[in-house]
């Protein structure tokens, strides 16, 4: 049960080989999946892998740049791959087998990551519990009784059980965060675009559309790395298209805070299916001697739990080096009636969009983009809207 960091570290140094971590990855899975039913599919051919990317570590100089070498890597069963199924949770996918890997699967495969096998979702990912037709219900580690949370539920339950080190999942409506806090493990939502969703499905459609992609690039990492738009950081190009899906964002799970920014530092690419040339930024807080923890209680949709407001009150500065070089300051960010309102509404109507979408048949002549630009636009501002009452706090 080290961590992907340690496991790095370890590696480098020659104490442990790739196929030690695949083996202790691979027999968790073995031991403890019977009863938890976190695997939609194993990759039979990662021991193969393993020995492949040891000799690779020991015999190319530049292997150690790799930031996922050796490392055992879960996908969520949404991501397409050639060499396993994926089937979102729906029956009618059972078998189905991709010409072309997502994006992000190129990614791990160039950055050494060994990818273990697929992870359970809902069906069509469109829950926050993980059950489906095809794999039955995957159960909490914690208590066999309780939910693993949803949608990337499979993930987070592989992950906390040390089936593999980093956990890749997808999220639009607390489907990174729900599994991860109900599995004890950590999860990060990423700027929508930050790492590329391409080849994600839901859209169903999501195949046909990296095929076209490749006609134009010899592979996504082509796509994402040398793609035309986007010409400076300071000139952000929206180019959207049918293989963008509003509000979807693709993260990292893990079970350290520390081997989540592992993963974000090997995943983040310079330009995604946005069309954008992502800025890099470091965040700069406003107040250099003092942090301010701002905390949202009067939204009737998401209250935040009573508990963790009086953790931040009375705990938090306790958690921090002792004397404290700066000040703690918890503060109560209001929203404002309307404003609620208006989040509220669009957040609806961007789950309709998202249902329909999941519900098209694969190869429906349908297929043309259903969010118009005042849906857009409207969200834009509302954005920048919440960033300003966000601006006096620094988390």
């Amino acid at each position: 049960m080290i961590t992907a960091v340690q496991a790095r570290e370890l590696l480098r140094k020659g104490i442990l080989t790739v196929p030690e971590i695949e083996t202790a990855a691979a027999n968790r899975i073995n031991e403890f999946d019977t009863i938890l039913n976190a695997m939609a599919y194993v990759n039979d051919e990662s021991r193969i892998e393993a020995y492949d990317t040891d000799f690779v570590l020991k015999n190319e100089p530049d292997a150690q740049s790799k930031k996922l070498l050796g490392i055992p890597i879960i996908l969520k069963d949404s991501f397409l791959t050639t060499d396993m199924p994926t089937t979102a949770g729906r029956e009618d996918f059972i078998g189905y087998h991709s010409y072309v890997a997502a994006n992000i699967v190129e990614l791990i495969e160039a950055q050494g990551g060994i990818i273990m096998g697929k992870a359970t979702v809902p069906q069509n990912l469109a829950d926050v519990q993980t059950f489906n037709y095809i794999h039955g219900i995957t159960k909490n580690p914690w208590n066999l009784d309780l939910s693993a949370g949803g949608s990337s539920g499979g993930v987070a339950v592989a992950i906390s059980m040390g089936y593999g080190h980093i956990g890749i999942g997808s999220d639009m409506a607390g489907s990174l965060r729900i599994p991860a806090s109900f599995n004890g493990i950590a999860s990060l939502k990423p700027t929508e675009g930050r790492i590329s969703a391409l080849g994600h499905m839901p859209p169903l459609w999501a195949e046909q559309h990296l095929l076209t992609m490749h006609e134009e690039f010899s592979s996504g990492l082509g796509y994402l790395f040398s793609c035309k738009f986007g010409s400076s950081v300071n000139g952000i190009v929206k180019e959207l298209d049918d293989g963008y899906f509003d509000c979807l964002t693709v993260g990292p799970m893990a079970r350290t805070v520390a081997d989540l920014q592992l993963a974000m530092e090997a995943l983040v690419t310079p330009r995604t299916e946005f069309g954008y040339n992502l800025p890099k930024f470091k965040p700069k807080s406003n107040h250099p001697n003092k942090i301010i923890f701002g905390i949202t209680s009067n939204l009737p949709f998401i209250p935040t739990e009573s508990r963790i407001i009086n953790f931040m009150e009375e705990q938090l500065p306790n958690y921090f080096s002792d004397p404290l070089p700066f000040e703690v300051e918890i503060v109560e960010i209001t929203f404002p009636e309307q404003l609620y309102e208006r989040i509220r509404r669009l957040y609806n109507q961007f789950g309709k969009i998202y249902f329909d979408f999941s519900l098209q048949e694969y190869y429906s002549s349908n297929m043309h983009r259903k969010v118009t630009t005042p849906l857009r636009e409207e969200r834009e501002a509302l954005i920048h809207e919440v960033d300003r009452l966000m601006c006096s706090v620094d988390a």
